[in-house]
């Protein structure tokens, strides 16, 4: 198994000590566009809720683990935390992310490598037992999948669906 090239960029308020079995990958996009920052730019919208996704992807191919592990738990898709691994993607919808080969292919290799060592299934499934901690996703998937299965659900958009057909294929 090849791991990616990956960078750390530690987000403050992570506990090492909670870790995830992960059996899911939640792939988002920044929610800004692609002309707004870098790493340290993603932190400081995350910073005042103490948001966090696993791993960030940004325009130029360059991956960064956000956590102190590969499976510490992240804050990025509500009832998912539990169970999933985030990948935020530098950008903003479609025509952010569908004409960038090279950051295409490092979330492809990024979600390849996650979905072998964690033998994450390419189906998305969910078992859902009622509350959002009880709730558990399996398989690539993106946040508006996870974010139906929710209470108190936000309307995610991300990532659109022809993205994730084209990373499960390449995975």
């Amino acid at each position: 198994m090849i791991e990616p090239s990956i960078k750390e960029h530690i987000l403050p308020w992570i506990d090492p000590e909670k870790v995830i079995i992960p059996t899911a990958i939640v792939l988002h996009w920044w929610e800004e566009p692609i002309s707004k920052g870098d790493i340290e730019f993603l932190e400081s919208l995350w910073a005042e809720r103490q948001l966090a996704s696993q791993f960030a992807v940004l325009t130029d191919g360059t991956i960064y683990r956000l956590t102190p592990h590969e499976n510490s738990y992240g804050r990025h898709a509500k009832c998912a935390n539990n169970s999933a691994i985030g990948i935020e993607i530098q950008g903003l919808g479609s025509e952010d992310l569908d004409n960038n080969p090279i950051q295409f292919n490092a979330v492809v290799s990024l979600t390849a490598y996650l979905k072998r060592k964690y033998e994450i299934e390419d189906e998305f499934r969910v078992e859902h037992e009622g509350d959002d901690e009880a709730t558990h996703f399996y398989g690539i998937t993106s946040h508006k999948n996870v974010d139906v299965y929710c209470s108190n659900a936000n309307g995610k958009t991300d990532v659109h669906d022809e993205y994730l057909a084209r990373v499960i294929e390449e995975v």
